[in-house]
């Protein structure tokens, strides 16, 4: 409630209905006594009628369940708009150059420079102007959001005026020739908008605030039944009008007329107003009503889907040089759809109305609309992988969460070919070429986070199968504790990474965390004073002050020669993503003993295995021992739920297999499943850790080729902890459950 009140207080202070005074006497009020503004409202100027009038019209609000960003969605988000669009948008309606110049000068957004370049254009092209100034980057999308987003600016604070007076004269509190005496007086001397009312007399104090809150019950319009000329939604890019659901009714000299799911979100109205150089007047309308009359008005006859052309750029979302930030996710109504009988396919647990939205949406064939908002669903959902494949009825749609495959819904085999195309699209990928694999990659920026995305194709038998990986440096960026490592564990680590030289491996299976690792340690080794350098395929992420080589296998680049070229660098410590060969063995190992400190990864079973293997490619047991300080071992298993942790007596065959002792009474824990954990009773996944550290004893039996299983035997009886032994420690500690550490931890 508290970020409700705060919100609709900000809007008409915005707006110039309360001054400054009010304004910090009511947001004191609200963040110290917790009350909210009907509250405070009723005890200050309203009577409990109009309390009560509050209350049935805050829930005809567009807003229903509370949101993360609230006050920020209220005040407005910089809307996303492509080159292509506001090239048309500029061409069409044709604001005053030079007025959009000087506000982009007024916000510090060009040099005084750049302005004196662009009104030069501006004398000597005069209509011609926009594109001179689009080419020249000194009009961008960017540049638009950034003044939007400031809100400080003629058109903005012009639009927001007209559109308080409109809502005033709507509600019959004012008549159009008050409201433009109003408009004014407010022009010429500043004064806020509440001020000039209650000193005209028009208004006052009590019935002022009531009209604050009934001027909230915007207009709404009924799309079933009003026709709209295609004469108005034609005006605006298609692109524009689909993404960002902006429906225009009518338009005429000064004003646009426009239905909206969310009237209140003030920057596509503040955006259309400074590149049209008109104020919006929003109606509301439920999101589906206007998803469904843009179709219909813009897509009349349209029976087949069409293959996105890849030449055209109008529905990339993002400026040349910058990453596209993927939508916030709009409010769905609960109740079904027009049409709706059953259930639509999916998992339940990720929420009806965000999967109604994304089904609204294929049922819209808005491709870029259902491309990012899968993905932007997938960043929800803590996806690490979406998976896109084709099947003989449709497209099938599988997220990749804690590890797991989750299906999530199947998309019509109409919409699989657009869908895949806009992917490769972004991914800077062939469109037109459909036989053999490609890979690709992209970016995006989401709510201050930057996510990459690694983008591979596959045909299969019913068409091309997509796999996007999902990557985000602060996922991979932990603490030797956030790993999952116990107290005895990061003791080891800690002293192991203060060696001068040796090799360090890290063994285990595809997806069991080894990067991580890896990554975590050079982190805290990052310092001025150390050269650290790394040969990845790929470079999975960038790290800030580790010199970072890509294998690049066109150019010659291999693991072997990449680590050659390393050695003539002077480095401190090196990183070799995978040894893969008996060369890049052979150099890995010859730098260990040289004086450099060498991490890398190999695919092993256990931590003995990893000393074998090295010897199989080729390197002598001496070298092998001598270089080798220690070899870690890991899996990752999923975490219990916090929000459904329960507890239960297990099974003699459970404790069996952890090897427990049935005497011992143990209880351990599970999650039952929840909205938080999507209802798997996991959430978030933890290592698992085998560290043998390697000393003259150990290095005697490489050396004599001692079988594995004796050496083995030797590490135990030396204290080292094993894997099973410390996914059966979490399974205590209620961590994990024994199903997790029996599916992942399984050892030959």
């Amino acid at each position: 409630m508290r970020d409700a009140s705060i919100r609709l207080a900000v809007i008409f202070k915005d707006a110039g209905f309360i001054d400054d005074v009010t304004w910090q006497k009511y947001q004191k009020k609200i963040l110290s006594e917790g009350k909210s503004l009907g509250e405070i409202l009723t005890s200050d100027a309203l009577s409990l009628k109009t309390y009560r009038d509050l209350l049935t019209m805050e829930i005809k609000l567009p807003f229903g369940k509370a949101r993360r960003r609230e006050i920020q969605l209220a005040m407005g988000q910089p809307v996303r708009i492509s080159y292509r669009e506001m090239q048309t948008i500029l061409n069409q309606h044709r604001p005053e150059p030079e007025e959009l110049i000087q506000i982009i000068r007024s916000n510090n957004l060009i040099s005084d420079e750049v302005a004196e370049e662009a009104l030069d254009i501006i004398h000597r092209l005069g209509e011609d102007s926009y594109n001179a100034l689009l080419e020249r980057e000194i009009i961008t999308p960017a540049i638009i959001s950034r003044v939007v987003e400031r809100a400080d600016n003629k058109f903005a604070r012009t639009n927001r005026i007209n559109l308080s007076m409109e809502i005033l004269k709507y509600n019959k509190l004012l008549t159009s020739s008050d409201a433009s005496e109003i408009i004014t007086q407010h022009e010429k001397t500043n004064t806020p908008i509440a001020e000039i009312l209650i000193a005209m007399k028009k208004l006052q104090p009590a019935e002022l605030l009531e009209s604050i809150l009934k001027g909230l019950y915007l207009p709404t319009v009924n799309l079933r039944e009003t026709k709209i000329e295609k004469e108005s939604i034609s005006a605006f890019p298609e692109a524009f009008v689909r993404r960002e659901l902006f429906l225009p009714l009518g338009i005429d000299d000064h004003r646009i007329i426009s239905a909206m799911p969310d009237p209140l979100l003030m920057t596509l109205a503040d955006t259309v107003s400074i590149l049209t150089g008109k104020y919006v007047l929003p109606y509301f309308a439920p999101q589906e009503e206007v998803m469904n009359k843009i179709i219909q008005v813009l897509t009349p006859e349209r029976k087949e889907p069409r293959e996105p052309e890849p030449e055209t750029p109008e529905t990339i979302v993002y400026g040349k040089e910058e990453h596209p930030p993927v939508a916030a996710p709009r409010k769905v109504r609960e109740e079904k759809l027009p049409g709706e009988t059953r259930e639509r396919e999916g998992v339940v647990a990720f929420g009806k109305p965000r999967l109604r939205r994304i089904q609204t949406l294929v049922d819209s064939q808005s491709t870029v609309q259902l491309a990012n908002s899968l993905i932007e669903f997938a960043i929800a959902s803590r996806t690490t992988d979406i998976h896109l494949e084709p099947m003989r009825d449709g497209l099938r749609v599988r997220f990749r969460i804690d590890g797991k495959l989750q299906n999530i819904m199947r998309i019509p085999r109409e919409m699989q070919l657009p869908l895949i195309s806009r992917i490769k699209v972004l991914s800077n990928m062939d469109v037109t070429e459909r036989r053999r694999p490609q890979d690709g990659h992209f970016g995006l920026n989401v709510e201050g986070k930057f996510f990459d995305f690694r983008i591979s194709s596959l045909p299969v038998s019913h068409g091309e199968k997509v796999v996007l990986r999902i990557l985000e440096k602060s996922t991979i960026l932990k603490g030797l504790a956030d790993l999952g490592l116990n107290k005895e564990h990061q003791k080891i680590m800690a002293d192991l990474i203060r060696k001068p030289y040796g090799m360090i491996m890290v063994t285990g299976p595809t997806g069991s965390g080894k990067t991580t690792t890896l990554y975590s340690a050079l982190q805290l080794l990052n310092s001025m004073e150390r050269n650290i350098v790394t040969i990845e395929d790929p470079v999975e992420y960038q790290l800030d002050g580790i010199n970072q080589v890509q294998v690049d296998y066109n150019i010659n680049l291999s693991f072997a020669n990449g680590l050659r070229a390393i050695l003539r660098q002077d480095p401190d410590v090196i990183m070799v993503g995978e040894i893969r060969d008996s060369e890049t063995a052979r150099i890995a190992v010859r730098a260990a003993l040289t004086g450099h400190l060498v991490f890398s990864t190999l695919h092993a079973n256990r931590t003995v295995s990893a000393l074998n293997g090295l010897i199989q490619m080729g390197v002598s047991p001496f070298l092998t021992s001598s270089a080798v300080i220690a070899v870690i071992t890991q899996r990752l298993v999923r975490k219990i739920c916090p929000k459904c942790k329960t507890s239960f007596t297990p099974d003699k065959g459970t404790l069996d297999a952890l090897g427990l002792s049935p005497d011992t009474h143990h209880k351990l824990y599970r999650g039952k499943g929840c909205d938080y954990c999507l209802n798997t009773g996991y959430y978030g996944r933890t290592g698992v850790f085998e560290i043998l550290v390697m000393d003259d004893e150990i290095r005697n039996l490489v050396v004599e080729k001692t079988p594995e299983h004796k050496i083995f035997d030797t590490v135990i009886k030396k204290g080292m902890t094993t894997l099973m032994a410390n996914g059966v420690r979490k399974v205590l500690d209620g961590i994990t459950t024994p199903e997790e550490v029996l599916e992942n931890i399984y050892l030959t």
